[in-house]
């Protein structure tokens, strides 16, 4: 899949720059042609993936399989214990597709959702 960008006009780029000076960050919107993030958001709607999260001092990778499974009372459970965690120590909660893994392993896909 090769995606476009979407043009941007001087005024966005002049207040991409501006952020980028001020925060050090620079954040584009629409940064794909729309017909391309709509195909991007297809594929990926698609695609497998992990909920990735921290255990104590570990990585712990989720199959999205798994927490479809959980009761709402059980996902509620899990959201609460990562907000309790974060309160004092480092942690993170996020949806992981793992084509990068894949791509170094020498497994890249040649088709399906996201190739």
């Amino acid at each position: 899949m090769t995606l476009k960008l979407a043009p941007l006009n001087e005024t966005q780029r002049a207040a991409i720059r501006e952020r980028l000076h001020r925060t050090g960050r620079a954040q584009v919107d629409g940064v794909l042609a729309h017909r391309d993030a709509l195909a991007l958001n297809q594929a990926a709607a698609g695609a497998e993936y992990n909920i990735v999260t921290r255990r104590g001092s570990g990585h712990v990778d989720l199959p999205a399989a798994w927490l479809a499974s959980l009761s709402p009372d059980q996902k509620t459970a899990l959201g609460h214990a990562v907000q309790t965690s974060a309160r004092d120590d480092f942690q993170y909660l996020y949806d992981n597709h793992r084509s990068m893994t894949w791509f170094r392993r020498g497994k890249r896909r040649r088709s399906g959702p996201i190739c």
